[in-house]
């Protein structure tokens, strides 16, 4: 286009809006290409989520700002994504940084009353709310994030009044449930007819669950799939730290908020999930807290241990002194698993001091892992079904023919506990073939997460490394009995039991 002596004015869009009237429709364009004689860049709609930004499904754009050295430095950096959320990451957001850099003017056409602003906050608190998560009543975020919600779904109706366009996602899928009773009544019935065809022939190529705007299927790869979404570069100078946190449940995202807020030197948080639509709320929830915030959105195989597991073979992990491993899944094993994960927390991160103690110890060279002392576990009471595959994973990471009987039993129950990257980095040697994960089915014991949880304390003595907590201030665990030791949601041995 350049070539051939580029252009006056410029329309972006692509597919993912809907026309709901043509003459309005008509009319919202014809006024943004009249609005570029007062401004470079127009767009419908604008968003405070995460940061301001326009929102990119249709934007007009005067020539000379196309031909402009930050615009096509920005152009330069785009590329096929994935998922939406990516998209949204690299793309609209990119392009609004690189304006407000430039100093570019701006301006949106769709601009709603104050009223329609404040209904649309409202919907959207309401919407995000739950028993579980009304406590977030409380917090300062919660007020400061009802100002970004998407208004292409908050303010539907007003902007299909005023531009002649609605969402297709909002229409198909309505992740929101919100009420569209207005959209039959505001298109013209040749309109109206053909979103109602569109829908039903495209709904069926489309999956929706709650959390979620995606559904990630199951793949042959034995490891749960995995695709990375960064919201900035992990590992930035003087970021020696990581936590990688499994969240399952994001309603439970401020009790990890307030585990990990007792970390005062930086750090970086990997958080896998399954649940894509959960990604701009974790992002918003961390992004104030950690230096760099990373979404391994993850098939739901293997609990927390499996996604874990292939963020580590991934390299990620390489880079830093010491790493925090936690997980904010239900136990489903008692009433007393709430309590036990509490107590789990307490231990590895109740407050700054418990974080230097143990980041310390990693940084000694002789302590790979750090866990919670109680529930360091050797009784073979807790074996349960999962000697048989533990012996095969160890032997897979030995040439010394190894008996089953012979195989230790030493590991911190819960997966959770600080360990040194270097320490575990034998597990990258375990064989793909052996790390085929079951679709989650609800066992509670004899899966192959069961089995990896009794492995990771095996594995940093594999390397000369000592497991230790911070009772022992760097001792082996294994230098003192443990046999006694328990945790709530299990059977206790029954010579414990008094």
């Amino acid at each position: 286009m350049q070539a051939q002596g580029g252009c006056d004015r410029m329309l972006l869009l692509n597919s993912s809006y809907l026309v709901t009237d043509n003459r309005r429709y008509r009319s919202a364009m014809a006024a943004m290409l009249e609005r570029l004689d007062q401004v470079a860049i127009v767009g419908v709609t604008q968003s405070l989520q995460w940061q301001w930004h326009l929102q990119s499904y249709l934007i007009a754009i005067r020539g000379e700002t196309v031909s402009s050295n930050w615009f096509q430095s920005w152009l330069s950096t785009i590329s096929p994504r994935n998922t939406k959320i990516e998209t949204i990451l690299s793309g609209e957001l990119g392009l609004s940084a690189a304006i407000v850099a430039s100093d570019t003017t701006v301006d949106v056409i769709f601009q709603p009353s104050r009223w329609e602003t404040w209904r649309a906050m409202a919907v959207w608190g309401c919407k995000s709310l739950t028993i579980k998560s009304l406590p977030n009543l409380l917090r300062p975020i919660f007020w400061r994030s009802l100002k970004q919600f998407n208004p292409t779904h908050f303010q539907a109706h007003a902007l299909a009044r005023e531009t002649g366009l609605v969402k297709t996602e909002l229409v198909r899928s309505n992740p929101h449930k919100l009420s569209l009773t207005w959209l039959r009544k505001l298109c013209p019935a040749a309109e109206y007819e053909a979103i109602s065809r569109f829908v039903a022939r495209s709904k069926s190529h489309y999956q929706s669950r709650p959390g979620s705007l995606t559904t990630l299927t199951t793949t042959a790869n034995p490891l749960p799939w995995q695709r990375i979404i960064h919201s900035s570069p992990l590992g930035r100078p003087g970021v020696r730290l990581a936590v990688v946190v499994h969240i399952f449940y994001p309603e439970l995202a401020n009790e990890i908020y307030d585990v990990i807020k007792n970390i005062v030197e930086p750090f970086d948080l990997i958080i896998t999930t399954p649940h894509e639509g959960a990604v701009s709320e974790l992002i918003d929830t961390f992004a104030p807290l950690a230096s760099s915030v990373a979404i391994a959105l993850s098939e739901n195989r293997g609990r927390d241990v499996g996604p874990f597991l292939a963020v580590h073979r991934s390299g990620l992990l390489e880079r830093y002194d010491a790493v925090l491993k936690l997980h904010s899944k239900k136990s489903t094993y008692s009433d007393s698993g709430q309590q036990w994960q509490q107590s789990l927390f307490r231990q590895l991160c109740g407050n700054s001091q418990i974080v230097r103690r143990s980041v310390a110890l990693l940084r000694d060279g002789k302590t790979g892992m750090v866990g919670p002392h109680d529930y360091y576990l050797t009784h073979p009471h807790y074996w349960g079904a999962n000697r048989p595959a533990v012996h095969k994973l160890l032997q897979s990471l030995t040439a010394t023919p190894l008996k089953e009987e012979d195989v230790p039993l030493r590991f911190f129950a819960g997966t959770m506990f600080w360990f040194a990257p270097k320490a575990i980095v034998a597990l990258h040697d375990i064989p793909e073939a052996l790390l085929n994960f079951e679709s989650e089915n609800g066992k509670q014991d004899g899966t192959l997460a069961h089995a990896l949880e009794r492995l990771f304390g095996i594995v940093p003595q594999l390397g000369g490394y000592n497991v230790t907590s911070l009772a022992l201030a760097g001792r082996d665990l294994n230098a003192i009995s443990t046999h006694g030791h328990t945790v709530p949601v299990l059977k206790k041995p029954s010579e414990l039991v008094h």
